[in-house]
Order: C-alpha cells, then sequence, then structure tokens
C-alpha cells in the first residue's frame, strides 16, 4: 500500500497543510504513469521606468548636515497572476502481489501535491517602478570642522645667510629721548689701607742705651708706690724707625717682698690722644729686691711715631714701690696737659691710668682717668 497525502487547492496560492517526504512503495505491479506537467504561470510583469533625480545644487564640503527626509516610496507595481496548477495524475491499478520490487525513483517536487508536483511556473513580470519620490529639502551646512592640531614635523634646515644688502642711506636723527632717572647710588668701596707712618726729625737713640717718657732731671729714689690691678700708661716718642730687644722697671729703695708685673706697649690714638690697642704684650717679671732691675727680652721693630708705655702689677709686694716719673721730679714730657694755664704753679698731666684685671693679658684700653704720678717703663734699643 501506499500513503496518500491530500493537497488543498487555492484559487491564488498553493497551500501546503503538510510537508513530507512523498515516497511510493510499489506493492503490486509497475508504477502507474506520471501526470503531465501544468502549464507554466503568469507572465512577468514589465520592469517599471526609474524616477527622475531629483534636483539641487551640492552643499558645501564640512561637518555632516542634518539627514534629509525621506523621499516618499514610489507604488509598488501590481503582482502578476499566478498560474493555474497542473491536474494531479491518475494514480496507477495496484499489481498483484509479487517481490517487492526496486523503489522507483522519487518523483520531482512541484508545488505541494500528493502526486509529482508540476513545475513552478515562470516569474511573473516585475511590475512598472513607481516615480521618485521628490527629492528631499537639502540639509543645512554643517559648522565649520576645529582646526587639526599641529603636525609633529621637525623644524626644516636654517637656510643659509643670504648676501649682506647694501646699506641704506643715513636717516635723520631722532630727537633727543627724555633723560633717564638717576641710578642707584653704587656701594662705597672699601677703606684704602692705611699709609706707612711718617719719619719725624729727631736724633736715633744709640744701641744699648735705654729710652723712657722724657724728663728733665732725674726720678725721685723713693719712687711711688703702684696700686694692683691697675695700668699706668706714659707717652714716648720714637723718631725714627727703630728696635727694641728689652723693657724694663726697676723696684725703688723702699721696696720690699715680692711683686707680679706685667709690661707692654700700646698703640696711640691720634684722633682722643690717648691708648688705644695693643701692641706688644710682653709678658711678667717679678720684682723680689730693692733697687733693682727687672726687665723681659723682647724683639720688636718699631716705626717712628708715638706709643705707650704699660705697667700693670697683678700681684702686690709688701711695699710696691718703684721708681717713677712725678710733677716732684721735675717732669717735662714732650705733651703735657694743663686743666689751667700757669706752668709756674699748675700739675700737668705726664699719663692715664685704668682699673682692670690683666692675669691673662693686655686688652684694648677702656675708661682711662689722668694722672700726675707713673712708674717708669724703658725700652733698650738696638
Amino acid at each position: 500500500m501506499s500513503d496518500i497525502i491530500q493537497i488543498t487547492e487555492d484559487v491564488t496560492n498553493v497551500t501546503v497543510t503538510e510537508t513530507v517526504t512523498i515516497v511510493q512503495v510499489a506493492s503490486d505491479g509497475p508504477q502507474g504513469p506520471i501526470g503531465p506537467t501544468g502549464p507554466s504561470g503568469g507572465v512577468t510583469g514589465a520592469t517599471g521606468a526609474t524616477g527622475m533625480t531629483g534636483a539641487g545644487n551640492t552643499g558645501a564640503t564640512g561637518s555632516t548636515g542634518a539627514t534629509g527626509s525621506t523621499g516618499l516610496t514610489g507604488l509598488t507595481g501590481s503582482t502578476g497572476a499566478t498560474g493555474n496548477t497542473g491536474s494531479i495524475g491518475a494514480t496507477g491499478a495496484t499489481g498483484a502481489s509479487g517481490n517487492t520490487g526496486m523503489t522507483g525513483s522519487t518523483g520531482m517536487t512541484g508545488a505541494t501535491g500528493a502526486g509529482v508536483a508540476g513545475n513552478t511556473g515562470m516569474t511573473g513580470a516585475t511590475g512598472q517602478t513607481g516615480s521618485a519620490g521628490s527629492a528631499g529639502a537639502a540639509g543645512n551646512t554643517g559648522a565649520t570642522g576645529s582646526t587639526g592640531a599641529t603636525g609633529a614635523g621637525s623644524t626644516g634646515l636654517t637656510g643659509m645667510t643670504g648676501a649682506t644688502g647694501q646699506t641704506g642711506a643715513a636717516g635723520s636723527a631722532g630727537a633727543n629721548g627724555a633723560t633717564g632717572a638717576t641710578g642707584a647710588t653704587g656701594a662705597t668701596g672699601n677703606t684704602g689701607a692705611t699709609g706707612a707712618a711718617g719719619s719725624f726729625a729727631g736724633v736715633k737713640a744709640l744701641a744699648a742705651n735705654y729710652v723712657r717718657t722724657v724728663t728733665s732731671g732725674t726720678a725721685a729714689t723713693t719712687g711711688i708706690t703702684a696700686t694692683v690691678n691697675t695700668t699706668y700708661y706714659t707717652p714716648i716718642l720714637i723718631p725714627v724707625t727703630q728696635s727694641a730687644d728689652r723693657i724694663s722697671i726697676r723696684a725703688s729703695a723702699t721696696f720690699s717682698g715680692s711683686a707680679v708685673v706685667r709690661l707692654g706697649l700700646y698703640n696711640h690714638d691720634a684722633t682722643t690722644g690717648k691708648p688705644s690697642t695693643v701692641f706688644l704684650d710682653a709678658g711678667t717679671v717679678a720684682p723680689a729686691a730693692s733697687q733693682a732691675n727687672y726687665e723681659i727680652t723682647i724683639s720688636q721693630s718699631l716705626t717712628a711715631g708715638i706709643y705707650w708705655l704699660a705697667f700693670n702689677m697683678s700681684t702686690a709686694a709688701t711695699v710696691s714701690s718703684f721708681t717713677n716719673i712725678s710733677t716732684a721730679a721735675t717732669t717735662t714730657t714732650f705733651l703735657n696737659y694743663y686743666s689751667g694755664f700757669n706752668p709756674a704753679t699748675t700739675v700737668p698731666t705726664i699719663g692715664f691710668t685704668e682699673s682692670v684685671t690683666v692675669t691673662s693679658g693686655y686688652a684694648t684700653a677702656g675708661t682711662l682717668t689722668a694722672i700726675t704720678n707713673a712708674p717708669v717703663v724703658g725700652l733698650r734699643m738696638v
């Protein structure tokens, strides 16, 4: 037996209720003849004419403008008529039972049917293309795009220098500009070095002789009782540059006990007329007997000028008496200070004194007081 698949027929289209592969199985006798192929479908419709291109000037290049509105779609051509479906061939008579025959070849698939489907009808002609819709309005010109970044190209080599052009004629002199503001005053320059002291007219001291503050006679043998921790300054004039090898003092006839005395020289302050800074700190001597000299070996060159001999007793003796310079010895220093002018009766100033402890060495002179009596200090010249 064979399974029969039913196909309904529509006037325009073929509707398939169930799609299967149609296989006819021979049961008895040969297969019946295939029915004739149905006629082709309707004639294909003619192609519609192409619509006219819409007019309009091309917009300037720039950013893409907004998309214009879409034109109207042309009318769709009418669909060609569907060809008639071919008739189904008659079913062959059932043959007598016998050996199972070979499987018949599969019939050609046509529009779905119980028998072999008829050939597909030719495609109907394409309907005419509807007229082109009117061109959409031109879009607004887009805004100008931003300037692109400068390229990273390297700077080209510098071209050769062109020949120097001829010098143009000199222009007329311009008007004088306004005078500029006065510049700031420059910093004050360093003070120049002090010039060397000049020589004084005088006699050079004889070698191995002592010089001291000038007097008109000998010193009193009774001497002066020195005050402990007090520096006595007396002036001395060196007429020409010369060197000294000793600085000394002398204990008077009344001296007793043991003392410690520091000796030295100070520079002269020409502005104040007084001793100022230390020129030489010679060290100390230790007087221990009366009417004896006590001296320190030195090696000191002195340029011509004024100096101040210095005496300071840091340890007092039982009787601290030293040979002195005083008005009682008719002192006449190279410079006398008078508080009132009457040389016959007024006591002159012969130096200065200062209360100061100098156990560790002399220092710059401080507050000074005028004096009329002081120990003698001498320098031995070479």
